[in-house]
């Protein structure tokens, strides 16, 4: 059975837990009130079911919700835990993306406008701060006997969040990096996209009843898909399969890939003009779609793709590996077939 298959049977149960958390308009926390709440208390609450919803409905694939569902159930836990932990992860992961188009200047996101340019940076923003601070909520929110385990899964997502916020801020901070290495690269991707991953493996032991050396080999399990998510992530930009256009749309944003970093082992004359020339890419002085196509040429015929493939086959293999020790041998299926459907660069 291939990962898709895995995962369709578990996906109408968290679109249905995404759509009432959207329509609630305060995202299924309700408010602590110690009197009956006034009917000015509403001001906003369809504003900002409105917006969630909006940006809930450009789609992706779920797969941070899909996960911890596909893991736990294969290694026979609790269901509606992990649909919980699921649904609280793939809000959170969609509030990074929120404000992560802000930050970008993003116009598209899935081939569908962003939040942010139909409803105003500031109102992105605030339904941004909300798709990360409801899922904490969720997660405590639980019977007594379960609190201890929510309060478990509620830290682990909120680590998640911090590190997720350093690994942007440190994104940001690359952009203007004079001498990009490598090694430099691949921190940012690991910080920007494993932490979040590690709260669906590592939650997912945790539902499973693991010991505590599992769920930090969970951790380190982590940390190998983030980086091969980004670098896949890095090469269907250069194929033109991220739902943003054509080819190069990294490249024309002034930012640097990973297939760019490693082209530039064949060619490092070639690869300091491209660094000198995207230090220079704004609103004033932005690239062209020629020349794009002129660097995503480039970036082809000095092996970038190539090398980067091969560098996105060592990190899944290291996942695996250290995933399907750790969760055991029912939930080692779910493993390899993720590993497998990311090896694929067909969007």
């Amino acid at each position: 059975m291939n990962f898709d298959e895995l995962l369709t049977p578990h996906l109408p149960a968290l679109e249905q837990a995404l759509r009432h958390a959207c329509q609630s308009g305060s995202l299924g926390v309700a408010p602590n009130y110690a009197v009956t709440p006034d009917p000015q208390d509403a001001i906003g609450r369809a504003m900002l079911g409105h917006m969630v919803t909006s940006h809930m409905a450009t789609g992706g694939k779920r797969l941070r919700g899909l996960l911890p569902m596909a893991l736990v159930a294969a290694g026979g836990g609790p269901a509606e835990a992990a649909l919980r932990l699921g649904t609280a992860v793939e809000m959170a992961h969609n509030g990074t993306l929120v404000h992560d188009d802000v930050q970008d200047g993003d116009e598209f996101r899935r081939g569908n406008p962003t939040l942010w340019t139909h409803v105003g940076v500031a109102q992105a923003i605030n339904a941004g701060d909300a798709m990360l601070v409801a899922p904490l909520v969720w997660l405590l929110s639980v019977p007594p006997a379960e609190q201890a385990v929510g309060a478990q899964l509620a830290q682990l997502l909120g680590h998640a969040l911090v590190e997720t916020i350093r690994g942007q801020v440190a994104d940001v901070d690359w952009r203007s990096v004079q001498r990009p290495a490598l090694d430099d690269l691949l921190g940012v991707h690991m910080a920007k996209t494993g932490p979040l991953f590690g709260a669906c493996l590592q939650g997912s032991a945790v539902l499973l009843g693991l010991p505590a050396a599992n769920q930090h080999t969970c951790q380190r399990a982590a940390r190998h898909l983030g980086l091969a998510f980004q670098v896949r992530d890095d090469l269907l930009d250069l194929l033109g399969q991220k739902g943003r256009g054509r080819p190069g749309a990294d490249l024309r944003e002034g930012k640097l890939t990973v297939p760019a970093i490693l082209a530039g082992d064949r060619d490092p004359e070639g690869f300091a003009d491209l660094v000198q020339r995207l230090a220079t890419t704004d609103e004033s002085a932005p690239m062209g779609e020629v020349e794009v196509a002129l660097w995503v040429e480039w970036v082809r015929s000095r092996d970038g793709a190539r090398a980067a493939q091969a560098l996105l086959a060592r990190e899944l293999a290291a996942f695996e590996s250290l995933a399907s020790s750790a969760l055991g041998a029912r939930p080692a299926k779910v493993i390899s077939a993720l590993a497998q459907r990311l090896a694929q660069l067909d969007g």
